[in-house]
């Protein structure tokens, strides 16, 4: 398969996605499990996403996904994860998570904390950097969440998702649905693990995100 760009997110700017399922070479796999189900959905990613190569694909769609309650897992291609939601629950869902470690804010943070895209380090290091000024914070290098896909004990990614879930039940007993955006260069055995632990947490209608083929347009499925 081919794998081009064939849109980009702008800076400051939010694109409208549209969603429908995609040619299955890449993804054969997942349909040997029973309880993954694709739908049809309209979503807006945040502005900026973490750079990631994604697949192409054509096909369309069955069923819409309602908006506002969107999670975004993300895999670039040094297998680094990040994880965004749709507002306001991203900063909810990342405060649930620090508090987990006794991680504590200032106002001053707090109101930076609202303005990231996504979540791309240790929870614990937040405080630091939400302090550095604008300049200081892009010369950071972003590491990624600790995930024990990773092989790291501090399984964040699996907190997120949990927290995702307890925040939008306790706000107004919803669900949330999950996408994620793989690179095209990863191996799928990469991706199919990032599938599994959604598994784990009864997540079911799962997505992943590509841009068609010779549209301007990205898809998730």
């Amino acid at each position: 398969m081919t794998y081009r760009i064939l849109a980009k997110l702008q800076a400051g700017r939010k694109s409208r996605i549209s969603l429908s399922a995609p040619n299955v070479s890449m993804i054969g796999g997942l349909f040997v499990w029973p309880l993954l189900c694709f739908f049809l959905a309209t979503a807006r990613f945040k502005s900026p996403e973490p750079y990631v190569q994604l697949p192409t694909s054509s096909g369309s769609g069955c069923l819409k996904m309602p908006e506002g309650r969107l999670g975004i897992i993300s895999i670039d291609k040094q297998k680094r994860l990040y994880f965004s939601f749709d507002e306001p629950y991203q900063s909810e869902i990342i405060k649930r998570v620090a508090a987990r470690r006794r991680v504590r804010f200032t106002a001053t943070q707090l109101a930076e904390l609202d303005k990231m895209p996504f979540l791309f380090m240790d929870v614990r290091q937040l405080p630091w950097y939400l302090s550095l000024s604008l300049l200081k914070r892009n010369n950071i290098t972003l590491l990624g969440i600790p995930s024990r896909l990773d092989n790291d004990v501090d399984d964040q990614l699996a907190e997120c998702i949990a927290a995702a879930q307890s925040a939008l039940h306790d706000k107004n007993g919803l669900y949330p649905f999950f996408s994620i955006r793989a690179d095209a260069n990863l191996e799928f055995h990469e991706v199919q693990r990032v599938f599994t632990l959604l598994q784990k947490h009864n997540v079911n209608r799962i997505n992943l995100a590509t841009i068609m083929e010779e549209k301007d347009s990205a898809l998730l499925f």
